[in-house]
């Protein structure tokens, strides 16, 4: 079944796979992306209690329709009308009320959300005004007439979106956005002055024949949206570190405890005096802490004074793979052990990470101070898959 992604939703008709494989492959059909809607991108928790009540009445009238006696039998030849003229009779309303809600289900990709009234579409796209009758009350300024300012035209609204224009501050090369704006009223809005004895030989235009810095302001950002211009100002590689949107979860992935752990190295806020006195300072205790990232539970652990380094990495991985059974007795704390074997291990307080796997053997104890001191050089960071036996008991 297919649906023409054209406002207002129609009803969806049956395509055979073949006759879509061949209008593919002879380019009559050609796959496009379409950006998502924003209302639907709202967050459930931003809903007002008046939204979502109406949406969940709208899902209401056609839940019914959408769980046949059978998958697919609205599609069937004839069904369709049947089961709506029923529902409609049910609840006393009219039938196209139902065939609109059904479309519009189908055409906003079958998710609950898509009863949200969409706001983004209210309102005219463009509004073109006359120069003799404009808009709004008239401009005072401490109760006084002031001349009005410009209204824009198509040639204007350009040259703010050209690269001399909000570009400029969109990617980041100008400092401040009035800057940009200065350099756009320097290129489109100034005359030269050619006489021999002027100050400045460019001279910008009278005030009501140029844009203002709230209309530079405002139709930049109607053509360079937030997240593009923060990417631009912040540079790719740092948005991507810091801004990015994350998608999914971190055990999206995996296949269930000991499959990844990860390590972090934090610096302890307190400082460690000495046992003799305790006007000596020894300094911050650095915690290197690991932790399987299916369920979260704490799996090695290791406190040293050295900074956040490759051997206190190795001192936190040497604990995880150990009993804790042992170390926590050690420590007067009783714990059940729970055994699991690890598969991929990830440092994340290195400049790039560093991976393990297990082999396929066993007697890992006896291999693992020559296996993964070796293994975690530090002029091997970044090789791929360092390898060692690793049969974890996690606290």
């Amino acid at each position: 079944m297919v649906i023409a992604l054209t406002e207002p939703p129609g009803k969806p008709y049956p395509l055979g796979l073949e006759e879509l494989r061949l209008s593919l492959e002879s380019g009559d059909t050609k796959p496009v992306v379409t950006a998502v809607p924003e209302f639907l991108l709202v967050l459930e928790d931003d809903l007002d209690d008046s939204t979502k009540r109406d949406r969940d009445e709208k899902w209401a009238i056609i839940e019914p329709l959408l769980d046949p006696a059978y998958p697919g039998q609205i599609f069937v030849q004839g069904e369709m009308g049947r089961l709506v003229g029923n529902r409609a009779a049910e609840l006393g309303i009219q039938r196209k009320t139902i065939y609109r809600l059904l479309y519009r289900y189908w055409f906003y990709g079958q998710v609950r959300n898509a009863f949200l009234k969409n706001y983004s579409a209210v309102g005219v796209a463009n509004r073109n005004y006359s120069p003799g009758v404009r808009p709004g009350r008239k401009p005072k300024f401490q109760g006084v007439l002031v001349s009005p300012c410009k209204l824009l035209s198509a040639i204007d609204k350009r040259c703010i979106k050209v690269k001399v224009g909000y570009a400029l501050y969109a990617k980041n090369k100008t400092s401040s956005l009035r800057i940009a704006y200065d350099k756009m009223l320097k290129k489109f809005y100034s005359v030269k002055d050619l006489s021999k004895n002027s100050e400045n030989r460019v001279r910008l235009l009278p005030e009501s024949e140029i844009p203002t810095f709230t209309q530079f302001d405002y139709w930049g950002k109607q053509f360079f949206d937030e997240i593009e211009t923060d990417r631009g100002r912040k540079g790719l590689t740092k948005w991507l570190k810091d801004c990015r949107p994350i998608a999914g979860t971190v055990r999206d992935w995996l296949r269930g405890p000991c499959h990844q752990f990860e390590i972090d190295a934090t610096i302890a806020d307190i400082y460690l005096v000495n046992s003799y006195s305790r006007r000596m300072t020894i300094g911050r205790p650095v915690v290197y802490v690991v932790v399987d990232s299916f369920s979260g539970m704490i799996v090695g652990l290791y406190v040293g004074l050295e900074g956040p380094s490759w051997n206190g990495a190795r001192q936190a991985l040497f604990n995880a793979f150990t009993s804790k059974v042992e170390f926590c007795a050690k420590n007067g704390v009783e714990i059940a052990p729970v055994i699991g074997t690890v598969i991929i291990c990830h440092i994340r307080s290195t400049p790039t990470g560093a991976r393990c796997c297990p082999l396929q053997q066993k007697g890992w104890q006896a291999a693992w101070a020559s296996r993964w001191v070796r293994h975690l050089r530090t002029d091997q960071i970044g090789s791929p898959w360092s390898k060692v036996d690793s049969v974890s008991s996690m606290i």
